[in-house]
């Protein structure tokens, strides 16, 4: 059983649809604060990887970036997703690969993931059709 009391700060107003006043959001919002690889497939703008994002920037004794990948197939709406994420506090990255199989395309995505501003609790990579 999740506790469903939440004693965080509250998240920008722009990070989408889902937020903690939502059961499914307070449960993300818990079990993302708990690990430091998440994955959030369907961004559509961000709403559930922002929250995702904000929980795992706030894990106690967190003492390395944690990482959050999302897909969204329709370029608009994972710049929007970007967006989002930035406002929630990550350092969030865009990536366009050429294809989306095959070892140069995993070491593309793999390289964005290490890159980046390493100040930021999370480093989240959204994944678009070029």
């Amino acid at each position: 059983r999740v506790d469903e009391r939440c004693n965080c700060p509250l998240l920008p107003s722009s990070t989408g649809q889902l937020g903690r006043t939502l059961r499914l959001g307070r449960v993300l919002w818990c079990v993302a604060s708990t690990v430091s690889v998440a994955a959030d497939f369907y961004a559509h703008t961000g709403g559930s990887a922002s929250l995702m994002a904000h929980g795992m920037a706030v894990k106690p004794g967190r003492s390395h970036q944690a990482l959050l990948w999302t897909w969204e197939a329709q370029r608009n709406w994972a710049l929007e997703a970007t967006k989002n994420l930035q406002a929630a506090g990550a350092d969030a990255v865009l990536v366009t690969p050429p294809a989306w199989e095959g070892a140069a395309a995993q070491e593309a995505l793999l390289e964005e993931a290490k890159s980046g501003n390493g100040e930021a609790a999370v480093r989240a990579v959204v994944v678009a059709e070029a």
